[in-house]
C-alpha cells in the first residue's frame, strides 16, 4: 500500500468518525499556531506587533494555523485508526454472518449448483421463496461452504474498514469450503439433512473469509500508517518552526519601516 493509499485511508476514516480528542488536539495546534506564535511570539520581537501583523503577515497565520489543525487531525486519527483496525475483526464477522439478505443470495447460489445433482426433490426452491436445502453428504456441503466464501469479498467490500480505502484479500474459497466441512461442528455431520440460509457452513466460511481479510489490512496497512504518523508530525514541527521564524523576521522589519515608540 502506497503512502498517498494510506492518506486516502486515513481522510476518509476521519471524516467517518468524530473523535472528540482529535477534535480538541486540533483546536489547541490552531491556537498555538495563531494565537501564541502568531500574536505573542510576534510581541516578544516587536511589543506593537497585534493580530493584524503587519503586510500579509495575518492571512499567512490563519492559513499555516488551519493547515497545522487539519494535520493534527489526521495524525490523531492516523494512530486511532491502527488500534480501530484491531477492533473490526469480531465486529465484521458478525455482520457479514447475520446478514440475512446475503444468505439467501449464497443459498439461492448453492441450491443452483446442488439442484442440477438430485438429492433435492420435495423442496421449493430458494428464487420461489424456499428456505430449506438438502445435503446429501460432504461434496455438497463442502459446495454450500465454497459458495459463502466466494461471496465474502463482495460482503467485505461494504464494510469498515474495506469501504475506506484498506486493501482486501480473501483466500482460496475452495481451500476455506474443505476447512470448514472437516473442522468444528460441521465435521462428522449425519446426512442427509436439511439447512436453512443460516447454517454453520455459511457462518464459519464466512468467518474464515473476514478473519483473513482483516488480518491482512492490518498487516498491510501498519508500515504505511506508521510512516503517515511520523510525517504528519515532522510537517507540523517544521511549519510551527518556520512561522514563528517568518513571524520574527517580519516583527523586526516592521519595527525598522515604523521606528516609532
Amino acid at each position: 500500500m502506497t503512502f498517498f493509499d494510506s492518506l486516502v485511508f486515513v481522510t476518509k476514516f476521519t471524516l467517518g468518525h468524530f473523535d472528540l480528542v482529535a477534535i480538541l488536539i486540533a483546536v489547541a495546534g490552531f491556537l498555538v499556531s495563531f494565537l501564541l506564535i502568531g500574536r505573542y511570539w510576534g510581541s516578544a520581537w516587536n511589543r506593537r506587533w497585534g493580530f493584524s501583523g503587519s503586510g500579509a503577515q495575518p492571512v499567512i497565520n490563519l492559513v499555516v494555523a488551519l493547515v497545522i489543525a487539519l494535520l493534527l487531525l489526521q495524525w490523531k486519527a492516523t494512530s486511532l485508526s491502527v488500534i480501530w483496525l484491531g477492533q473490526q475483526r469480531e465486529l465484521i464477522k458478525q455482520q457479514i454472518t447475520a446478514s440475512g439478505e446475503n444468505n439467501r443470495q449464497m443459498f439461492r447460489k448453492a441450491w443452483d449448483k446442488l439442484q442440477p445433482l438430485g438429492g433435492q426433490e420435495g423442496l421449493t426452491p430458494p428464487a420461489e421463496g424456499g428456505n430449506e436445502l438438502r445435503l446429501n453428504n460432504d461434496t455438497e456441503a463442502r459446495m454450500l461452504a465454497m459458495a459463502a466464501a466466494e461471496a465474502a469479498s463482495p460482503q467485505l467490500q461494504t464494510k469498515d474498514p474495506f469501504r475506506y480505502g484498506a486493501p482486501l484479500s480473501i483466500r482460496d474459497p475452495a481451500s476455506v469450503a474443505a476447512e470448514t466441512t472437516s473442522s468444528g461442528e460441521s465435521s462428522g455431520a449425519a446426512y442427509p439433512m436439511i439447512v436453512n440460509p443460516s447454517n454453520n457452513w455459511v457462518r464459519n466460511a464466512l468467518s474464515a473469509q473476514a478473519s483473513y481479510a482483516v488480518d491482512h489490512a492490518i498487516a498491510e496497512l501498519k508500515s504505511p500508517l506508521a510512516s503517515l504518523e511520523n510525517t504528519l508530525i515532522s510537517v507540523v514541527v517544521v511549519l510551527l518552526l518556520a512561522q514563528a521564524i517568518l513571524v520574527a523576521v517580519r516583527a523586526l522589519a516592521d519595527i525598522k519601516e515604523n521606528p516609532k515608540v
